[in-house]
């Protein structure tokens, strides 16, 4: 979130972030890709995010959703790439 908060002051226009979580389901092996459909906000910095005020706009432990036609993007990409890789 660190780096993230520190692109913002630059002309950075665009990144891609590969993340790492764990999974509650045994179905889902080291290497499978997921894309959610929304995550649970669980870590410090982006509590706030979302407002100026440490008071306001907290999130923790909230659903955010994906803006739906990134997701849908992102979702189409990965299909097509993974299908040429088999």
């Amino acid at each position: 979130m660190d780096a993230l908060l520190t692109l913002g002051v630059t002309s950075c226009q665009q990144i891609i972030f590969i993340g790492s979580v764990g999974s509650l389901d045994d179905n889902i092996g080291i290497g499978d890709i997921v894309i959610p459909e929304y995550s649970v906000c669980g870590d410090g910095a982006s509590r706030y995010i979302s407002s100026d005020s440490l008071n306001n706009g907290d999130v923790f432990g909230e659903k955010i959703y994906s803006n739906i036609d990134l997701f849908n993007k992102s979702k189409t990409v990965t299909e097509r790439i993974c299908k040429e890789k088999t």
